[in-house]
This record gives C-alpha cells, structure tokens and sequence, in this order.
C-alpha cells in the first residue's frame, strides 16, 4: 500500500468513526439489536474490517466490545 492510499484510507476510516460517534447513543439505545441501526452498520463493519489491513490495533478493541454487544454475527459480517 502506498502511503497515499493509506492516508486515504485512514481518512475514509476516520469519517466513518465520526459518523459512529455521532450515533453512539443509538447504538447504545439498540441494546444489541443490529435491526435498530441499519443505516449504521455499513460503517461499524467498514471501520471493524479495515483495523486489520490497516494494523491499528485499537481496532481490535473495537472489535472485542462489538462483538461482546452485538454477538457472533459481527464474525459473520466480516466475513
């Protein structure tokens, strides 16, 4: 990957974080039903998907909590 598409990448990463914090407290009110934020969850698996590729191991944080939330279907999404 070269350093541009990494910036890119980050960059897109970064505004799908800012659009997950904005919605934070429906994620939190959907109380592990992923059918309440529908519209969301394009970019929490987007955001779960790229920790990997793009080795911040913060998103593997992510990932553990989300998963501990929402259950195994998370798995099943990145996959």
């Amino acid at each position: 990957m070269s350093d541009q598409s990494f910036v890119d990448a980050c960059n897109i990463v970064m505004r799908f974080i800012d659009i997950l914090k904005d919605k934070s407290i429906n994620i939190v009110e959907s109380k592990g039903d992923h059918t309440r934020i529908q519209e969301i969850v394009p970019y929490l698996i987007s955001v779960l998907w790229a920790g990997k590729p793009l080795n911040i191991p913060v998103f593997g944080e992510l990932y553990n909590m989300m998963y501990a939330f929402f259950g195994p279907g998370v798995q099943v999404c990145l996959e």
